[in-house]
């Protein structure tokens, strides 16, 4: 039977342009298959490596400064700049590199059962992740930043916990809880310390410490910059989620950018449904 196909129809303007068009990602005439991701068009198209890049250089990410949609009242960081250029001393990892450590990882969780697995993948890279945080250190180095980028897109709970250890209020969620996190998931305990660090800043007036913000974005940043397309799913949603919690105006965008590459990102998915409904933490006026 032949496959139907529809018009993709952008998620920003409602145009017709969709992933076809002139970007020629999507069939003839802007045409997707039926059940493809309804995306950005042409004129709101996902960032690539060189507009993330130039973002970072103008201290994006940095202000928590307006809601989607208001004008982006960006306050500089501290060296933007530098940090530009250093984005551009990272090399890209190579498809072999990233399918090597993926399948390493994988084939640890059937060995040795998800717990153990997952644990002993994130140890160092979350140490190392931490100390960064804490020392306002973007420079995460590859050893650290590969594992990381390959264990938030294929398992989720290293994605939450590094999302946690962001926006808790430092001192309510330890390392030691962190990698909770990281190995039992849905163990009650865990569970009730997520859902009460989340719900205790989404109502908290002052927000997330904007520098420890800053430095994750920057860290996930690098990520986005050097992992093939389809391993920067996750690092660009979590940048659009704590674009979202820090009112930053172009969150939107972020979410739009990873879910240009899977359509299926539900943490993204949540950030764009949250932007467009006005729905924003009580630090940025929610």
């Amino acid at each position: 039977m032949k496959e139907r196909m529809e018009t993709a129809r952008c998620m920003v303007c409602g145009c017709d342009d969709g992933l076809g068009g002139a970007n020629g990602l999507g069939g003839a005439n802007g045409t997707r298959r039926s059940g493809g991701r309804v995306t950005a068009c042409g004129a709101h198209d996902a960032r690539g490596a060189h507009d993330l890049r130039d973002d970072f250089a103008c201290g994006y990410g940095a202000c928590g400064g307006g809601h989607a949609g208001e004008t982006h009242g960006c306050a500089h960081d501290d060296d933007p700049v530098a940090f530009a250029e250093f984005l551009d001393t990272l090399e890209p990892v190579g498809e072999s590199v990233a399918d090597d450590l993926l399948n390493r990882l994988r084939e640890d969780r059937r060995r040795y059962g998800p717990r153990r697995a997952d644990g002993e993948w994130m140890e160092e890279p979350m140490r190392v992740w931490l100390d960064c945080l804490d020392k306002g250190n973007s420079e995460l180095g590859m050893k650290a930043m590969l594992p990381l980028a390959v264990g938030i897109n294929e398992v989720l709970s290293m994605r939450d916990a590094l999302i946690i250890s962001v926006i808790a209020e430092q001192g309510t969620c330890d390392r030691d809880m962190l990698m909770d996190i990281v190995r039992t998931p849905h163990a009650k305990q865990v569970v009730t310390v997520v859902h009460k660090v989340l719900s205790e800043a989404f109502d908290d007036r002052d927000g997330p410490d904007r520098d420890r913000c800053r430095t994750a974005l920057r860290m996930l940043a690098s990520m986005a910059r050097v992992m093939p397309e389809r391993m920067r799913v996750q690092p660009l949603a979590v940048i659009s989620y704590v674009m979202w919690w820090t009112g930053d105006c172009r969150a939107e965008d972020y979410a739009l950018s990873s879910l240009s590459i899977d359509g299926d990102c539900s943490l993204a998915a949540i950030v764009l449904k949250s932007v467009r409904n006005g729905m924003h933490p009580a630090c940025c006026g929610g």
